[in-house]
């Protein structure tokens, strides 16, 4: 009984939170803000397809649960994405990747249209 209320108290702060920044319980990039660590410049290479395999996105805002999981769905219809996981702890998206591959520019702009802001792909993550 004691873990039913503890995982209730878990979710009624995860839940307040999000309602408190947003107002409503889904993520609304009207009214959700995201202050960017990065300049908003546009990144080169945008027009460059990302490599088939694991890639990885930092992104800011990547703190309330239930908001990311918005971002989590809007990544996944993007073509050529086939899969997405989160790090909250991190602030990066991972993503698999297939043929055909999405660009660089497609993945930033449906991250930024997610109401987040789109930092870097990870050099290194390529696959």
């Amino acid at each position: 009984m004691k873990s039913a209320f503890a995982l209730a108290a878990l979710l009624g702060a995860v839940l307040t939170g999000c309602a408190s920044q947003t107002g409503t319980l889904a993520h609304d990039p009207a009214t959700h803000s995201h202050e960017s660590q990065a300049a908003s410049a546009v990144p080169d290479r945008m027009d460059e397809r990302l490599a088939i395999g694991r890639n990885e996105a930092r992104v800011d805002g990547l703190s309330c649960p239930l908001c990311a999981e918005s971002l989590n769905a809007v990544v996944k219809r993007v073509d050529g994405v086939r899969s997405v996981w989160l790090d909250l702890d991190r602030g990066v998206v991972l993503m698999d990747i297939e043929n055909p591959a999405p660009t660089r520019g497609q993945v930033a702009k449906a991250i930024d249209d997610a109401g987040f802001t789109f930092i870097s792909f990870l050099e290194s993550a390529g696959g």
